[in-house]
Formats: structure tokens, C-alpha cells, sequence
């Protein structure tokens, strides 16, 4: 496994900011190909996210880590990166790099511990070094462990559920709210900045399956419209929401500035195309400062969720998946222990069949002097029998005899690479003995 190694820095070496000269741009495959040949390196990963850029890598088992990271901040440096440096990385290799791998898909290394996105931009990445021949089998072999080690704990632990942004909450609201309606969900959106973005998008995926209808405003017309686009939803003026409200079940507003965008006025307008016998309007503040006035708030028939509110469902959840990070690393050591069995059997596969050949050859030459020295009046009926007999003997033995030698590579990080043993083994076993020099 010494081969396998990982160059990155994340949120938690440097600033966001900092992070970002790092990148590659849009098309990094000529930069990325310049760095393997510079490294002189067998395969290739970038993963680069808003928070973390990583390079997972195969190469010379004989340079290490450290000389890969000084090579990488060379090449940064010879790109015109001003103020790369080696103490912006961090650098393993060998099972290190895999368990870090394994916690990094598995979001344990997230800034948010147990958001999903990391592991489709660890895929995403993949997919494009397979399909630039960036990347081969062995580091494949690799990173389908590494999935299989997210999935396992997604199944086995509550990592990844509940959420924990603000956003996501007020959309799961949201439509918590309109489920238990089982008819159409008309949500107002007020804002078009990133918090509304997110909030609209999650809305938009609608994992509970209602029918949702969605409507769009924002003091900047043009900015509400491609939102309204994005979220296959409808614009509509900041204005028209007093002087020619849309029936809506539920708003969701997130708009900066000082003065409140939802008076108690707005709402009673908004009240006013409705039903009497509809369910409350739910209104969902997600602004700072607070986007309703206390007038709003007070308006019968409503309810409000405000942003605080939110907050205290987050930290709350953040502190149960935090419960789960201890389950989630004991599924990574085990994972771990499957991983130094798998390459300690890669390791031993190309020797198998030359071991097996040898026990074979030995007992095929015992039991020609045993037929004519011991038995030399044996029927061929029965010689056939014994030689069939040794031959399922010989590789019972041989299979004992590599399952041994697995058992001890599994617990050893170089030899699954490198296999001096595995070599020696197949150059100079003999059955019932270890080798010999």
C-alpha cells in the first residue's frame, strides 16, 4: 500500500480564501497531467471542493509523501502560485492516506460532519481520472472500497441524518407542513441570495413527493426571475405581494436590510386571498434581522418559524450525529482490515498457481517412487485413485501455506506492495516447511 499517498489542505490548514489559489480552474487536465509526469506518478486524483483540495495519488513506493508535497509546492510555485508553501499540506501515505480517504467519503472530515455531497464529489472526481487515464485499477480498487465504507455507514449509523444548516431545516419544514395537507403546496419565496438558493433547492427536490408550487420574489426583478428558472417556479414583483398577493400555504423569506419585508399590513394582505377554513399561513424567517415584525407575527392564522428557531434544531442535531462519529470509525477500522486482506490477496494472487505447481511437482515425484519401490504391483485403477488423492492433498497443503503467508501480510502495510516474501515463497516452498536460505 506504500504506493498510495495524499497532498491536500482543507478548512481545517487554511482560510476558505487561502484554499482557493490552490485550484486548478475549469479544465484542469493539462495541469494535471504536467503534475503526474513532474511527480513521476503512476495515477492521479484531484479532488477540489469549496473547502479542501486533494491529491491522491500511486507512485514510487521509494519516495515518500513529504518528497511528493515538495514536489507539488514546486509546481504550484512554478505555476506563479505566490506564497505556496509545504505548510499549507498535509501529507500521507500508505494506510494513513486510506483511512483518510475512508473518513473524508464517509464526511467525518467535513466541516459539516455527515453532509452528503462529499462522497458525489469523490465519484465525480474519480469518473473524470477514468475517463482522462488519469487513474486505473489500483486506484479503483481503492475508492470502491472506500464507497463501499460510506454506504456501510449510512446504513449503520445516523451520521448523515437530520439536518443540520439552516436552510435545509426551513425547507423540511416547509414541506412537513404541506404533507400533512395531501393538496397542492403554494410556497412564497422572498430573496434570491445564497441562503435563499439553498433553501429554494432543497424545497425544489421535494423528497416527500408533494405538489408543489413555487413563486419567487425579490427586490432585484432579473435576480428572483433566474431563481424562479432554476427552481422551475414563477417570478413575481416584491410590490405585487400587498397590492395583488398570490394565494400561498407558506413563505419563506430571507432578505438583508433593515426594514422587515413582511409588516403585519403585507400579512394580512397575504390572509386575505386565502380560505377561512385553509390551515395556517407558516411563515419561515430566515432573515438577519428578522424579516417579520412582532405586528406579522401576531396576525391570526399564522404561524411563524424564525431563524433562532432553526439554529437550536441545528445544534441540537449536530450534537446527535456527533454521537455517531465513534460507530462510524469503528466501521472505518474494519473497513480498513478488509482493505490490508483484499491487497494482501492481490499480492499473493500472481504466486498461487506457481506455489500450487510446485506441491504438485513434489508430490507427483513421491508417488512415482512410492509405486515403484513400495508398491510396484499396484493396479492402474487404484494408482489413479492415489494420484488424484495427491492432487487434491498438494493444493490443500499449498492453500494452508498462502493463507498463512496472507494472514501476515494483512497486518503489514509494505509487503502488499512490494511482497519480498510472496516472491521468496514461490521461488523456494516445499510442502510441511517455511523457506529456506
Amino acid at each position: 500500500m506504500d504506493r498510495l499517498g495524499v497532498i491536500g489542505t482543507s478548512y481545517r490548514v487554511l482560510e476558505i480564501d487561502a484554499i482557493s489559489r490552490y485550484h486548478l480552474g475549469d479544465d484542469p487536465l493539462p495541469a494535471l497531467m504536467e503534475f503526474r509526469e513532474y511527480g513521476e506518478l503512476e495515477d492521479i486524483l484531484y479532488l477540489p471542493t469549496c473547502n479542501r483540495i486533494e491529491y491522491y495519488y500511486r507512485g514510487n513506493p521509494s519516495i515518500t509523501a513529504r518528497e511528493h508535497r515538495a514536489k507539488l509546492t514546486a509546481w504550484y510555485r512554478k505555476r506563479g502560485v505566490e506564497g505556496a508553501g509545504g505548510h499549507h499540506f498535509y501529507a500521507l501515505q500508505g494506510s494513513a492516506a486510506a483511512r483518510h480517504l475512508f473518513r473524508v467519503a464517509c464526511s467525518l472530515d467535513s466541516m459539516v460532519v455527515g453532509e452528503v455531497q462529499i462522497l458525489d464529489q469523490i465519484k465525480q472526481a474519480h469518473q473524470y481520472s477514468l475517463e482522462n487515464n488519469l487513474a486505473g485499477s489500483g486506484m479503483t480498487r481503492l475508492l470502491e472500497v472506500a464507497y463501499s465504507t460510506a454506504h456501510k455507514v449510512r446504513r449503520e449509523t445516523r451520521l448523515c441524518e437530520r439536518p443540520v444548516s439552516v436552510a435545509s431545516l426551513a425547507a423540511q419544514e416547509v414541506l412537513s407542513f404541506g404533507s400533512r395537507r395531501n393538496m397542492t403546496l403554494r410556497v412564497l419565496l422572498i430573496g434570491a441570495g445564497i441562503t435563499m438558493s439553498k433553501a429554494g433547492t432543497r424545497l425544489a427536490s421535494n423528497p416527500v413527493g408533494v405538489d408543489l408550487r413555487l413563486f419567487v420574489a425579490n427586490r432585484s426583478f432579473e435576480k428572483g426571475r433566474k431563481l424562479a428558472q432554476s427552481l422551475s417556479g414563477e417570478a413575481i414583483s416584491l410590490d405585487s405581494i400587498s397590492k395583488n398577493p398570490p394565494m400561498v400555504d407558506a413563505v419563506m423569506t430571507a432578505v438583508s436590510g433593515e426594514e422587515p419585508v413582511l409588516t403585519g399590513q403585507v400579512v394580512q394582505a397575504l390572509q386575505s386571498v386565502r380560505k377561512t377554513n385553509d390551515a395556517p399561513l407558516l411563515i419561515v424567517d430566515l432573515g438577519l434581522p428578522a424579516n417579520t415584525t412582532p405586528e406579522a407575527r401576531a396576525v391570526q392564522g399564522v404561524k411563524t418559524v424564525m431563524l433562532d428557531d432553526l439554529k437550536a434544531r441545528a445544534d441540537e442535531n449536530l450534537k446527535a450525529r456527533e454521537g455517531e462519529i465513534e460507530k462510524s470509525e469503528e466501521i472505518i477500522r474494519e473497513q480498513m482490515e478488509f482493505l490490508n486482506r483484499r491487497m494482501a490477496e492481490i499480492a499473493v494472487g500472481p504466486s498461487v498457481s506457481t506455489v500450487q505447481e510446485r506441491f504438485r511437482e513434489v508430490m507427483s515425484g513421491e508417488l512415482d517412487r512410492l509405486f515403484a519401490q513400495v508398491l510396484p504391483g499396484l493396479g492402474e485403477k487404484e494408482r489413479k485413485k492415489l494420484s488424484a488423492w495427491a492432487q487434491v492433498a498438494a493444493k490443500r497443503m499449498a492453500a494452508q501455506e498462502l493463507g498463512d503467508v496472507k494472514s501476515l501480510l494483512s497486518s503489514c502495510d509494505r509487503c502488499p506492495t512490494n511482497a519480498p516474501c510472496i516472491n521468496a515463497l514461490a521461488g523456494s516452498s516445499k510442502p510441511g516447511g517455511r523457506n529456506r536460505e
